[in-house]
């Protein structure tokens, strides 16, 4: 686990319409309403994608090897190069037709999902 405490990277405003759900490489954000989603701490934004069957991908690189991924339904208004500060919009999760869609969030060290807290998160 890494000892460090980081930000959600979202804000739980609608509590009733998030469920967040630990796991050993990471968490994974249900929700059912637009969300915005930020940085957990300041970097560079590496990559802006798609992955084919999961969604749209942000990664930020945050120096010594460590890097923070957003995976999922996701309008990212960030682009490759782009510096972030914590706590900065990052964009929106999206929403079809009142269902209910999934925002992975990861953080990797030396390219390794680790285990981490995150401040704010409550069972």
């Amino acid at each position: 686990m890494v000892h460090a405490k980081y930000i959600l990277p979202f804000n739980p405003v609608n509590s009733k319409s998030v469920k967040v759900k630990e796991s050993s490489t990471g968490i994974n954000i249900k929700f059912k309403s637009e969300l915005p989603f930020f940085a957990i701490e300041n970097g560079t934004v590496i990559h802006v994608g798609e992955l084919k069957s999961y969604g749209k991908v942000i990664l930020i690189d945050h120096g010594d090897n460590k890097r923070s991924v957003y995976l999922g339904d996701l309008n990212i208004n960030q682009k490759k190069g782009d510096i972030v500060k914590i706590g900065q919009n990052l964009g929106f999760t999206e929403i079809f037709l009142n269902s209910s869609k999934t925002f992975f969030f990861q953080i990797r060290i030396n390219n390794i999902p680790v285990k981490f807290e995150m401040n704010g998160i409550k069972d």
